[in-house]
């Protein structure tokens, strides 16, 4: 049984994946699909803490803000308090008495950064977002002092106290607005003018 043919056997070139860069090697390391899930779980917890911080700290700025144009409407005010004759501090009350909300009438507006606006420009009175009231108390005692401590000299205390010192009392509130962000007393001497 010979046949004429011959068979040759031809052998095909092997198919092997050449290494391109494209896809992993057997040597390369690899993230789990499970390591991925733990860590955007991990991640997305991170910003859920982080973004439910954001609304606390807005409001302990705005807490910061107000205080810091509180004290500058307080150095306003006192700086005014100790440029007037110390006989007419009462005319720092310009508006006397209480307003239509029982609290006291403001005599004084600010804008957000704690200028002075004044209240008789129309223009400007809708920028007013403080007021300060301001009441001042004639006989005013000195810090410290008890009746104890003077009970020898009590009345010649309370005729310095009435002649030379009077208490400033300054109530800052948001315009429109009934409640008090801040009251600050502030005892003035007598400047001789």
């Amino acid at each position: 049984m010979n046949n004429p043919v011959t068979h040759k056997c031809v052998r095909m070139p092997s198919l092997a994946p050449v290494d391109s860069g494209f896809l992993p090697s057997a040597r390369q390391a690899a993230f789990s699909l499970v390591e991925v899930v733990l860590a955007l779980g991990l991640i997305s917890f991170s910003f859920m803490v982080l973004f439910s911080l954001v609304p606390m700290g807005q409001g302990m700025m705005s807490k910061s803000i107000e205080a810091t144009v509180g004290m500058q409407i307080v150095q306003r005010v006192t700086t005014l308090a100790n440029q007037a004759k110390f006989t007419q501090l009462s005319s720092l009350d310009v508006y006397p008495g209480l307003d239509a909300k029982g609290g006291e009438k403001a005599d004084y507006f600010f804008d957000e950064q704690g200028n002075e606006v004044l209240s008789t420009d129309p223009a400007l009175a809708t920028k007013a977002v403080y007021s300060a009231a301001v009441v001042v108390l004639a006989n005013s005692a000195l810090p410290g002092r008890t009746a104890a401590d003077a009970s020898q000299s009590l009345t010649t205390v309370s005729q310095i106290n009435s002649t030379n010192f009077a208490t400033l009392n300054i109530i800052i509130r948001k315009y429109n607005g009934s409640e008090i962000l801040r009251t600050v007393n502030t005892l003035i001497a007598k400047n001789g003018i």
